[in-house]
């Protein structure tokens, strides 16, 4: 009798363990299947991707049509030399106004488009006056036009010019020593992204040295407590990592998320001041973490922190995408749209996802009128803001 009580326990034990051990490996998988193939992950409703335009509420043609429309108002106003309305408007854009155009133009320039020549024409140009914005400044900085008649940030840009007189360089705002201009940090990081994707489909050595100068000068730079800043230039930082692999680079981007960003992101994934706790910055610092996780590898130990910050922020942007109706002046849907197509980049998106994705765009066409009927700011607003269709117009032609 004693053997078998024996035995009895022996068994339970054997059964728990195994019991244990299924969880484990079931748990191992699901977390396998959300990185390789996040599809599986969803469920049954999510686990095929959208690759058919009869199956997507937006219509490629009606967004090829719309993307021709912003590109076609920016040739009319475009000054020649990779940035646009100096001369119409008379007032210097910001660097974004270029960049952003830049990716988008890269994307098409390398597909079969009609107009590839002129696509690939306009990014070389961007890509000169991004260069040579970083020259004329002089400290590796991709500066602020020191205009302060631009419409949405001449105060400021008066503002910096009073605190620091010596800040203008060649007609760039810059940061020289001993002081702190925050504001220079989200074109900066960005510039560098545009300028690693060129890099990347180009290697052209001139602008590895500009990536090498812009991401030499984030490095000992003190921190903003504005995560979104921050985050970019931390994104520009794991970009420049990628082209030259220089580990000072991605230590420093992954410092500024561990000390400053993540210890501001709430359980519910949102950041939890009423700056960033917005959407459209939130969609800035979820590119950021994209960034980041493209760069660490799962064995790293702080891989799963950073992934599961991210898993928390595209939860929360996936429904607020999927629900909230977004207004004609909202750049979330832009900076969103951008998250997902970085993300898409990194693995494939969910039909649910994609669905997010295509809401984005489906407002942003929404746009066609008031941007016909707009002038001045407003237009160049529109222009840049809405540029990234053309981006997704390619991703669309990928997944066909």
């Amino acid at each position: 009798m004693k053997i078998s009580n024996n035995l009895i326990k022996y068994c339970f034990f054997v059964k728990a363990f195994l019991r244990l051990l299924l969880m484990t490996v079931c748990a191992m998988f699901w977390s396998y299947a959300y990185h390789t193939c996040p599809a599986a992950a969803e469920g049954n409703e999510n686990s095929q991707i959208q690759s058919n335009a009869s199956e997507n509420s937006v219509n490629d043609h009606s967004v090829k049509d719309f993307f021709y429309l912003l590109h076609n108002k920016s040739e009319e106003i475009y000054d020649g030399n990779g940035h646009w309305g100096e001369n119409k408007f008379g007032y210097k854009m910001l660097l974004r106004d270029s960049y952003w155009r830049l990716d988008v133009y890269g994307v098409l320039s390398e597909g079969n488009w009609p107009d590839s020549n002129i696509f690939r024409q306009r990014a070389k140009e961007i890509v000169q006056y991004l260069l040579q914005a970083q020259l004329e400044g002089g400290t590796g900085v991709f500066g602020i036009p020191a205009d302060p008649h631009n419409p949405q940030q001449g105060k400021s840009i008066q503002k910096e010019i009073q605190r620091y007189p010596k800040c203008v360089r060649n007609g760039w705002i810059v940061q020289p020593e001993e002081t702190f201009i925050p504001n220079l940090y989200y074109d900066h990081g960005y510039a560098l992204v545009s300028l690693v994707r060129v890099y990347k489909r180009t290697h052209q050595a001139s602008i590895l040295e500009a990536i090498r100068r812009g991401a030499d000068w984030i490095l000992g730079k003190p921190y903003t407590l504005n995560v979104n800043y921050l985050s970019e230039v931390s994104k520009g930082l794991c970009y420049a990592y990628g082209v030259t692999g220089d580990k000072h680079y991605l230590a420093e981007a992954l410092k500024m998320y561990k000390e400053v960003i993540l210890p501001h992101q709430t359980n519910s994934g949102q950041w939890d001041d009423p700056h960033n706790g917005k959407l459209v910055y939130h969609g800035f610092i979820v590119s950021g973490l994209i960034a980041l996780i493209k760069n660490l590898p799962p064995d790293h130990p702080d891989f799963t922190e950073i992934n599961n910050s991210l898993t928390k922020a595209l939860e929360l942007m996936k429904q607020e995408d999927l629900n909230r109706e977004f207004g004609p002046k909202e750049d979330a849907t832009q900076t969103n749209a951008i998250a997902w197509l970085e993300l898409s980049e990194y693995r494939r998106l969910t039909k649910r996802e994609n669905q997010a994705l295509d809401r984005l765009i489906s407002f942003m066409l929404n746009d066609k009128e008031a941007i016909n009927d707009s002038s001045g700011f407003t237009l160049q607003r529109y222009l840049y803001k809405d540029f990234i269709v053309g981006w997704y117009l390619e991703y669309r032609k990928q997944l066909k």
